[in-house]
């Protein structure tokens, strides 16, 4: 088990939806194996201008109007060290782009909050254990 499931909704039509149902989009952008430039042109290509890099790109797909997605958080129950030292670096780069967006982390460690220096807004545990 794992991976990716095909599911064959792209995350722009999930954010149409949720917006059309009036409920807010929460956002994961990857961590593994990206850097906090792409979360960063995730960020922008979500809420950028039109005349942005990234927001040309949206607009050229049919939505020229940011979708102002307000959360976003930074990979999903993500337990290793790597990931909180990485955190404060995605949280920057997703803030320089959009500094009204809430971030958020999902696997909090006793380190999370520390190295994330002030870029979290919220932490969401939704880890789970098996006890045998």
């Amino acid at each position: 088990m794992g991976g990716l499931q095909e599911n064959f909704v792209g995350v722009e039509e999930f954010v149409q939806l949720i917006q059309y149902i009036g409920a807010e989009p929460l956002l994961c952008v990857r961590w593994t194996g990206k850097t906090p430039q792409d979360a960063a042109h995730e960020v922008e290509y979500f809420n950028g201008s039109a005349e942005t890099e990234w927001g040309q790109m949206r607009a050229k797909n049919g939505h020229p109007v940011p979708y102002h997605v307000k959360y976003f958080q930074i990979g999903n129950e993500i337990d290793a060290p790597d990931y909180d030292a990485s955190l404060k670096g995605f949280g920057e780069a997703m803030l320089k782009v959009d500094p009204s967006i809430k971030i958020l982390s999902s696997f909090p460690t006793p380190n999370t909050v520390r190295m994330a220096d002030g870029v979290l807004d919220y932490l969401s545990p939704h880890h789970y254990s098996v006890e045998t």
